[in-house]
This record gives structure tokens, sequence and C-alpha cells, in this order.
């Protein structure tokens, strides 16, 4: 198998992945007193693909994962939809931005990925809420994107050590 096919079939993998993790995340209630806060293991995907492959592989799986999840949870251009897009949108760009300006580790590139993650949902809501009542939602939310951030920050360090590591050539 050439290297273009494997890169493509790597890519692919990486996409069931984050679709299935979307998927099963939004069946997870955690015990925060906190409605819609999710530990983002989807966004590991994304940021797994920006180290291994681009920002332009990252944004294709980012985008793909919510059509692919929101189709499939038959939620696609409903309330939870737009939210996911706006969030994902926006937390990608920053990653982008913060990650070739800055060159910051995959732990801190999480972290700024989980709270515009954050910032683009609220911005999503209020436009579609219409009421700024919304807004003071956003410290709770920032307040646990931190930790949520430096979580899926370390397993994607994880991940991407060992996956280099292991097929580090054929990638």
């Amino acid at each position: 198998m050439n290297k273009k096919v494997k890169r493509m079939t790597y890519i692919t993998m990486l996409l069931a992945m984050s679709v299935l993790l979307h998927l099963l995340e939004s069946m997870i209630e955690l015990p925060f007193p906190v409605p819609g806060v999710k530990l983002g293991f989807a966004n590991i995907i994304g940021l797994i693909a920006f180290f291994l492959f681009n920002f332009k592989v990252m944004v294709g799986l980012n985008l793909a994962r919510v059509l692919l999840a929101s189709l499939m949870r038959g939620i696609l251009f409903g309330f939870p939809f737009w939210m996911s897009l706006a969030g994902v949108s926006l937390s990608t760009l920053m990653v982008g931005i913060f990650g070739f300006k800055k060159k910051l580790s995959c732990m801190m590139l999480s972290v700024v990925s989980a709270v515009f993650h954050c910032v683009g949902q609220i911005i999503a809501a209020y436009f579609m809420t219409g009421t700024t009542t919304i807004l003071y939602y956003f410290p709770i939310m920032l307040l646990l994107s931190i930790p949520t951030g430096l979580l899926t920050g370390y397993l994607a360090t994880e991940v991407i050590k060992r996956v280099q590591k292991n097929f580090g050539k054929d990638l």
C-alpha cells in the first residue's frame, strides 16, 4: 500500500473514532450541576490530527465529525448541531492560530481549544436565543473548560507519543 493510501486510511480511522467518541459522549451525564458540559473526548482526535498530520486535516475531521454525528443523532440543523458547529469551528480556528503563531504544546492547545469551544457555544446560544441571560453561563463554562482541556490535552499527548513511536514513518 502506498503512503497516500495509508495516510487516507489513518485519517478515515480518526474520523470514525471521533464520530464514535462524539456519540458516546452525548450519552454520558456528568455529575456537574451544569447541563451541556462535556469532557471533549472527540476533540482529542482533532488535536491528534493536528499534530500527526496538519491543520487542514484537523479542520476537515472536526467539521465532518460534527456533521456526521449530528446526522446520526437526528439533530442535523437543530439547536445542538449549531452549538456544536460553533464551538468546534472557533476552537479549531484558535488551535490553528495558537499552534502556528505561538507553537504551544498539545496540553496548552487543548486548553485553548476547550476555552474557545465554550466561547463559540455561548456566542451561538446568544444569537439563537436572543437573550443576554445566556452570558451568565459563560464564567461557569470557562471555569470547567480549563480542567477538561488539561485532561484531553494529556490524553492526546500520550496517544500522539505512542502513535509516533509505532507508526512514525508511515504517517
